[in-house]
């Protein structure tokens, strides 16, 4: 198992069903990309409130997931739009949460139960 996710919750829920994985592993999935969409548009439009209305939305999935490091991320995104970056930049945030969001997606693709 990957260290980029911790699907404990995701498993408790499944209870071994394949089929229900299956379809909480597509559902799970789609979440993410959607987020990852959104906080590229709200950080190049410096839209703090669309990157937490995102978040709210992507919050569970990351949760059942235990997908920590995008939460973290999630979390630059924010101190990105309120202090007006530091060090970070947008197109490297939007790298990173790309890269995080495909690494996330090809681990929980490989979940089974």
């Amino acid at each position: 198992m990957s260290n980029i996710l911790n699907p404990e919750k995701l498993m408790m829920i499944v209870e071994g069903d394949v089929e229900f994985l299956e379809e909480m592993k597509v559902a799970q999935i789609q979440t993410l990309e959607e987020l990852r969409d959104s906080f590229a548009d709200c950080l190049q439009s410096n839209n703090l409130d669309g990157l937490r209305s995102a978040n709210h939305k992507a919050k569970p999935a990351i949760e059942l997931l235990g997908a920590d490091g995008l939460a973290a991320l999630v979390q630059k995104g924010y101190q990105f739009l309120e202090s007006g970056g530091g060090d970070l930049t947008i197109d490297g945030l939007i790298e990173e949460m790309k890269g995080l969001v495909a690494e996330v997606s090809k681990a929980t693709q490989e979940l089974t139960t």
